[in-house]
């Protein structure tokens, strides 16, 4: 039986990660919703109201029409005291001759609820794929953000090959 010596940075990503979301909350603490989306509230969010605000906010972006995306919630954390929503949208542009994708791009949106009781806040991000910037709501949606990071994905297939 073939062992991995593969080095094990699960631990290094958790903090990362939790660096990254910590240093998110500071920096958006004081956004201001978009009036035109309604974003949940309350401290018993559902995951099925936050995924009709992405929809909101999809619908919102100026996306051409081919492009087809999916939805998943991939759960809730418990971080400083505050309850972190976690979302992943998987964007892909199936056509006739390739309706299986051959590369997807996601971007995943995060529902952070501070406070208790009746005084609670909900804030919104999102992270689009392979980039550092942290989105709000109000910040204009580029296509071509999910265009570059289809064709990074076909262009690093195109140089693997598989034995």
């Amino acid at each position: 039986m073939a062992t991995s010596s593969a080095p094990d940075y699960e631990g290094e990503v958790r903090e990362l990660v939790q660096s990254l979301i910590a240093g998110c909350i500071q920096e958006i603490s004081s956004e201001v919703p978009l009036e035109t989306i309604s974003i949940p509230t309350g401290p018993e969010i559902n995951p099925e109201e936050c995924m009709e605000t992405i929809e909101e906010l999809i619908k919102s972006w100026d996306l051409d029409g081919s492009w087809l995306h999916h939805t998943s919630y991939t759960g809730v954390r418990s971080v400083g005291g505050r309850a972190i929503h976690s979302f992943s949208v998987m964007f892909s542009q199936p056509s006739r001759r390739k309706p299986a994708p051959r590369a997807t791009a996601s971007v995943f949106f995060f529902f952070i609820v501070e406070g208790e009781g009746t005084e609670t806040s909900t804030t919104v991000f999102y992270v689009v794929e392979s980039q550092r910037v942290v989105l709000r709501p109000s910040t204009p949606f580029r296509e071509v953000w999910l265009r570059k990071i289809i064709s990074s994905k076909l262009e690093i297939n195109s140089r693997i090959t598989l034995k």
